[in-house]
């Protein structure tokens, strides 16, 4: 196995859920684990998540959904953005759950259904403000008048996304739960009868109790990651992810003396260079290139120069390490701990994006503690 490796916090994942359910009781969970489980594997979260009684899976596409009917996974599975023409007898094959939005998905996953003598259980989105998929409040009469009637379809749910739920403004989002909320009511008097409502992500249902209804949709704080600072004390979650390396080689360069491409790095005095086997191929964003620092020995080190697609380097000074020493990318070592959050900031970009930007070819090893 490589030195560079992803540790997963099974303790912590469980934790998590806990706070979860804690936080919005009664409600029944979609666990979003899309794109890889926001970085952490998606096979092997999704069997945590199972072991711990999720209800809901909720993926982007059908080929997430379909590796983890391929692994066994029998739940139900929502996939929430706009099924593609073609992906309709996949949603009829594996029992997918998809989100509609438009008569043409309708009649699409309608004659899927048929075609396969099966019920395709689906939910139907609704724009309320994000502008990037579903129907619009004022087209839900027409639109509804229609799919109602199609046969092979259960309409299992209803549902919207919110732009600003993680803000301390939350004026935008009422502004939303009204819409929403307007639809719901017309829906209502229009025969729909939805088992489940689900509009909050992380951010709503930590600070937006009204948007809640009987299911949530926690994704980032799932993985101990909060979407904004303000939001940090009030849902005390855990992160699950360590990413770490080892020290691959060492030398002593004079002073004088450039590192990586570009020459970017020039050394001050003479010193030693650590050479680390993880780069932007990994996920190791180039841009950190002589901004960020890693942890060796429970002290932190400057990276040196141009991060490389597969390797980096690290200016340890006079400091001792050796070959194999571990080196923490993101975590904790000793006292001190770099975060997602750090990295997202020396990026310019958010912690989302570092996450789910690790590669497939660094190992991600399921950690059980005690």
């Amino acid at each position: 196995m490589r030195a560079t490796r992803v540790e997963i916090s099974v303790k912590n994942l469980i934790h998590n859920i806990e706070v979860i359910r804690q936080t919005s009781a009664g409600c029944a969970i979609m666990a979003m684990i899309k794109a890889n489980g926001y970085g952490h594997g998606i096979v092997e979260t999704a069997k945590i998540l199972r072991r711990e009684n999720i209800e809901f899976l909720g993926v982007a596409f059908t080929d997430e959904a379909v590796a983890l009917r391929n692994a066994g996974d029998e739940g139900a599975i929502a996939v929430l953005t706009p099924p593609e023409p073609d992906d309709a007898p996949l949603f009829a094959k594996y029992n997918l759950r998809p989100v509609i939005s438009t008569l043409d998905e309708a009649m699409r996953l309608s004659t899927a259904a048929s075609d396969a003598g099966v019920e395709i259980y689906a939910h139907l989105y609704i724009d309320t403000g994000l502008s990037r998929d579903g129907v619009l409040p004022d087209d839900i009469p027409c639109l509804w008048e229609k799919i109602s009637k199609l046969g092979g379809i259960v309409w299992e749910g209803c549902c919207t996304h919110f732009a600003t739920a993680d803000d301390t403004n939350l004026e935008f989002a009422r502004e939303q739960l009204a819409k929403f909320n307007g639809s719901l009511a017309f829906l209502a008097k229009n025969g729909a009868n939805f088992r489940y409502i689900h509009a909050a992500n992380t951010g709503a249902l930590t600070q937006f109790p009204e948007a809640r209804f009987n299911l949530v949709r926690p994704g980032y704080s799932l993985y101990g990651l909060s979407p904004a600072s303000h939001l940090d004390a009030q849902l005390p979650v855990k992160p699950l992810l360590t990413w770490k390396t080892k020290i691959l080689s060492l030398r002593r360069i004079p002073a004088g003396t450039s590192v990586s491409y570009g020459r970017r790095y020039i050394s001050e005095c003479e010193t030693v260079i650590a050479t680390i086997p993880v780069g932007y191929g990994d996920g190791y964003m180039r841009n950190l290139s002589g901004k960020q620092e890693v942890l060796i020995g429970g002290r932190r080190f400057p990276t040196a120069g141009v991060v490389c697609m597969d390797e980096c380097m690290v200016d340890v000074g006079d400091y001792p390490v050796n070959l194999g020493d571990e080196v923490v990318l993101i975590g904790s070592q000793g006292n001190e701990t770099i975060t997602v959050a750090e990295l997202a900031a020396n990026c310019n970009t958010i912690g989302y994006e570092i996450i789910t930007a690790i590669s497939a070819r660094v190992p991600r090893i399921y950690v059980i503690e005690n």
